[in-house]
């Protein structure tokens, strides 16, 4: 399932704390102490019914999918990086993009890093 990703030993998922809740949150269990971590996610946008799947980026959690524009297609593609675990910090970049024949072309500068 591609809504949770492992990364040195963490698992991680996104989460709410009850449902119904928008108080949404990324659980972080790592393995090899089988110890639980909750880590703040601002506006929600890794939880699975959005378009956002975690990811590994450069040995980071990150998320990364799709803005969209009022009419529903894609205006940029968004790229959320977990800086700092303990502090709940998030880093962000945004690349416009438009659709031509289905395919995303960036009209910006390129993602520096690697997806695992």
């Amino acid at each position: 399932h591609y809504y949770r990703v492992q990364i040195d030993g963490v698992l991680y998922y996104p989460a709410r704390k009850f449902w119904g809740d928008k108080d949404y949150i990324i659980v972080c269990f790592d393995v090899r102490s089988e110890k639980f971590r909750c880590v703040k996610d601002t506006d929600g946008y890794t939880q699975p019914f959005r378009s956002a799947p975690l990811v590994n980026f450069n040995g980071k959690l990150a998320s990364l999918g799709p803005e969209e524009t009022v009419d529903g297609s894609c205006g940029s593609i968004r790229l959320r990086v977990l800086e700092d675990v303990e502090k709940g910090e998030w880093s962000e970049q945004r690349h416009s993009c438009c659709l031509r024949c289905g395919r995303v072309w960036l009209d910006d500068a390129p993602l520096y890093g690697s997806l695992e």
